[in-house]
């Protein structure tokens, strides 16, 4: 904690004594004082009149550049209009198809416009001259002209070339072309002005100052015009050879704005160019510097001299002062040094100017100040210590070098070296660093030369002095400006890693238990997954060996269901076990799990047989269900001696689920039993039942048969005496005959009634295709004498196509219809309704009434043979019709139900399957 150099009193009283006698003493003060007052002064000044110097010559600058900006963009809306015009004057001369003279015409018109123009020519797509204005150029070949030759190339649809001497006038021009195309995109030809570089002063209509000047130069630096002209030479117009620092730069697309020497008339010029981007070319702008600049210069100079006399005076004023103040500040430097050898701790009083006693309170300031931070930084070095020598964390100290220069003991603990061994710089961060760490350490060395300071800890691992590992979590700090020695603080992560370790294999554990459970409970044969699950669970528990035992019942021994590490023709030896032989057999015998460790080691004669497998520690685990041994399931290891608790756990945890999910299968296996042998059972009572329901069925219809023929003799006799015997009958006899005759009908109704509907499976036919409509307008003409009768009218809807018996479904819609007419309302019109509609494979037939109607409550008694709901004087009837329809709608595989309400109609539904 006493690392850190400190400056020692007679050190600092030594450079108090120094600094008297140099700079710092009165003289020094008095020469101090002059060149605060003047130096200051006449630097600000000087500072003022150089920054108005320099703001106007930016303002001249940008005067300058504005103005040729100006003049780029006349030049450029110039060149621009041309091709417009051109556009113009040649879309017109291939809409109209005119004559050479025509386009001559227009073509010196437009001449005219433009005072610039020296002519205007119409240019064939090969390239020859078609229409001139002057005529003196038509039929002469442009191809190999620059502009030219890119439109026709279709490089460019408009171009302007570089200036150039007219072979026709001599004088200097350039070129401006566009292309006419047709409307298929096709080059019909060029029109190209040719413009006089002498007479572009009509272009540029600006008035400047004395020495001022505009001009143009092309794409290759070449002037092409300058106001005010200036005579010179071809080679003199390449300003780029001339000035090529300048002019390389707006020619590369960017303005530049400078002052430079002008050869063409000796002086210096403030100039500025801009580039005209879309052309190419360069727009300039200047002016003499010492035109723009002089009177500045001149108020320059005026005002420097009345502050230089300004500052003697100052200079003079301080002088007489500073006598006044040297005592104070004699006396303010003496307590600074007491200050600084730490004796000043009476507070300071000096007489002098209020600066002076403003100067004392701060020094006094300062020393509360100091004493305070003396008293904090010893608490802090107190409390340091205390954490440095507390053990909780380990503290290094080290150098660029990677020496460990100190250390405290809990450090030394950490990684096993004694104090001795650090004193003699044997302990250095390489020895200490694994090889897969060092690339860490070099990024939080190289973090500590930026900034310092580790901002986040990071982890890593310190090889001790016997060669073993401790995780350790470091965050380091450098101790000086130069960053040759730092500090490290270590925490020991020992535990938490063993913790995250734990943390970890119960995950593994509780993965690998989750997916056996799984997947021995999906499995319909678990017992036939043991062998590949205890493979997993050998290969993570580390062991060599595993052997699953089953119990034969009617062996009555052990067989060997899975197993590995041993060879085939070991495991053909014990492929069957008998109880209490070997640990296997003890573990079914007795129903309790046995641990053998240090197998090699040991003398119990039930781990002879896996010792000759050359297993150290075996576990074999009983495998229950519902109390009682169905087999075993053990794990060797031939590496160690022992296993540790969480390996034991998860063993027997396996057990259990391999005991559970067979458990399962047994009970599976016992439910498929139980199944099958109730389907044989309700197959055979189904069997049993359909021959009793044909027997009941053909009894009745004999019945019905036989009963008919004395029923018939019945009513014949009972007619023949009332006929032959009518003068011997009295009244009473005549009622008894009556009596008879009518019971005798009534009885052959129901027999009819009991014949009809055992015929539904006696007589009934092979399903068909059937258009119910066509069933039901059969049905309607049977009855048309009833329906009549009572004013009916039926409408018949959409029905669909069914499979099914015809002549039943025509009894079937009879009965409900003669029902509709039987029950029906007189107060109103009868109308009954049939439609039907179809739900996915089932179809849905409506017969609908406005009859009397009936409570739902009475729905089941309705479809039971012979039930009625009204006497016999009210409505006549068997009771059995829709008993009949119940028993054909259910014989096609659907139902048939009913809604009503009473004095409102009743619906009957029926829902058969409809066959695609």
């Amino acid at each position: 904690m006493s690392r850190n150099p400190n400056n020692t009193p007679a050190h600092a009283e030594m450079s108090a004594s120094k600094r008297d006698a140099s700079f710092f003493g009165v003289q020094g003060v008095l020469i101090g004082l002059i060149l605060l007052v003047l130096l200051p002064l006449l630097l600000t000044q000087a500072y003022f009149i150089y920054d108005r110097y320099q703001y106007r010559k930016g303002i001249e600058f940008q005067n300058n550049l504005e103005m040729s900006r100006s003049v780029g963009r006349a030049f450029e809306v110039f060149v621009h209009n041309l091709w417009n015009q051109e556009l113009a004057t040649g879309t017109s001369f291939i809409l109209h198809n005119l004559s050479v003279d025509q386009m001559t015409r227009i073509l010196g018109k437009t001449t005219d416009a433009y005072p610039m123009l020296q002519s205007f020519a119409w240019i064939s797509p090969k390239g020859r001259v078609i229409a001139s204005s002057p005529p003196d150029v038509i039929g002469r070949d442009f191809s190999d002209r620059q502009g030219v030759r890119e439109i026709l190339l279709g490089r460019k649809e408009m171009s302007i070339s570089d200036l150039f001497v007219s072979t026709i006038s001599q004088e200097p021009v350039f070129l401006v072309m566009r292309g006419i195309r047709d409307g298929s995109g096709l080059l019909r030809g060029i029109l190209g002005a040719t413009v006089n570089a002498t007479r572009l002063g009509n272009l540029f209509a600006f008035q400047r100052s004395i020495g001022g000047g505009i001009g143009v130069l092309d794409s290759k630096g070449i002037l092409v015009y300058r106001h005010p002209v200036i005579r010179t030479s071809w080679e003199d117009r390449n300003w780029l050879r001339i000035y090529p620092s300048f002019f390389e730069v707006p020619l590369a697309g960017k303005e530049n704005v400078q002052s430079l020497f002008a050869e063409y008339d000796e002086k210096v010029r403030i100039l500025a160019a801009t580039p005209i981007h879309s052309l190419g070319w360069v727009a300039t702008a200047g002016r003499w510097q010492e035109e723009a600049l002089g009177p500045i210069m001149t108020a320059t100079m005026r005002h420097a001299l009345a502050v230089t006399i300004i500052a003697l005076a100052s200079l003079a004023a301080a002088l007489a002062l500073a006598r006044k103040i040297v005592v104070s500040v004699t006396a303010i430097r003496k307590h600074a040094l007491d200050l600084g050898r730490g004796k000043a701790y009476e507070r300071l009083s000096v007489p002098g100017p209020a600066e002076m006693r403003d100067l004392a309170d701060a020094f006094n300031k300062m020393a509360e100040e100091m004493r305070f931070r003396e008293t904090a930084l010893r608490e802090s070095e107190t409390r340091l210590r205390r954490l440095y020598e507390s053990g909780l964390i380990g503290v290094l100290y080290w150098n660029i070098k990677g020496t460990v220069s100190d250390a405290n003991e809990k450090l030394l603990e950490m990684i096993g070296y004694t104090r001795a061994e650090l004193e003699e710089c044997r302990i250095d961060w390489v020895s200490l660093t694994p090889p897969e760490y060092r690339s860490l350490d070099e990024q939080a060395l190289a973090e500590l030369r930026t900034t310092g300071v580790n901002r986040r800890p990071f982890e890593k691992e310190f090889i001790r002095k016997d060669g073993t590992r401790i995780p350790v979590i470091i965050a380091g700090a450098m101790l000086d400006e130069s960053y040759s020695e730092g500090v490290a603080v270590v925490l020991d992560i020992s535990e938490r890693k063993r913790i995250e370790e734990e943390l970890r294999n119960a995950e593994v554990h509780f993965r690998l238990l989750s997916d056996v459970a799984g997947r021995l409970l999906a499995s319909d044969n678990p017992q036939g997954l043991v062998d590949d699950l205890c493979r997993r669970v050998m290969e993570h528990l580390d062991c060599q060996a595993f052997f699953n035992f089953l119990v034969d019942e009617r062996e009555g021994r052990l067989r060997l269901n899975a197993y590995s590490g041993i060879p085939e023709e070991e495991a053909a030896k014990i492929q069957w076990l008998d109880f209490g032989v070997a640990v296997c057999g003890c573990v079914a015998r007795d129903g309790t799990r046995l641990i053998a460790e240090d197998i090699l080691h040991t003398s119990d004669d039930r781990t002879e047989l896996v010792k000759s497998y050359g297993i150290q520690a075996y576990a074999c685990h009983p495998l229950m269900v519902g109390g009682k041994v169905i087999g075993t399931l053990s794990f060797g290891t031939k590496t160690r001696p022992g296993f540790i608790p969480e390996e034991l756990e998860l063993m027997k945890t396996v057990a259990a689920q391999v005991a559970t999910a067979m458990e399962r299968m047994h009970l599976i296996e016992a439910l498929r039993k139980s199944r099958d042998e109730l389907e044989l059972r309700v197959r055979e009572r189904t069997a049993e039942l359909e021959s009793k329901n044909r027997e009941l069925q053909e009894f009745a219809f004999v019945a019905s048969h036989d009963l008919s023929e004395p029923l018939r003799k019945i009513k014949t006799f009972g007619s023949m005496l009332e006929t032959t015997r009518a003068d011997r009958l009295d009244n009473r006899g005549r009622d008894y005959i009556a009596r008879m005759t009518g019971a005798a009908g009534r009885m052959q109704e129901l027999l009819d009634a009991l014949l009809s509907y055992s015929r539904i499976q006696t007589q009934a036919r092979e399903f068909v295709d059937s258009k119910l409509d066509d069933i039901v307008r059969t049905v309607t003409n049977d009855l048309e004498v009833s329906i009549a009768e009572i004013g009916a009218r039926v409408e018949i809807g959409q029905l669909p196509l069914i499979k099914c018996d015809p002549n039943q479904w025509r009894q079937l819609f009879q009965n409900l219809i003669a029902n509709a007419v039987k029950y029906h309302r007189s107060e109103v019109k009868t109308i009954i309704r049939i439609s039907g509609e179809r739900r996915g494979g089932t179809a849905r037939i409506l017969v609908e009434d406005n009859g009397i109607g009936f409570d739902v409550k009475y729905l089941d008694k309705i479809f039971q043979p012979f039930q009625r709901l009204h006497g016999r004087k009210e409505y006549p009837g068997t009771g059995i019709g829709l008993a009949v329809c119940k028993k054909i709608v259910e014989r096609h595989g659907g139902s048939i139900t009913a809604e009503s309400n009473p004095g409102k109609g009743t619906t009957f539904i029926i829902e058969v399957p409809q066959n695609e």
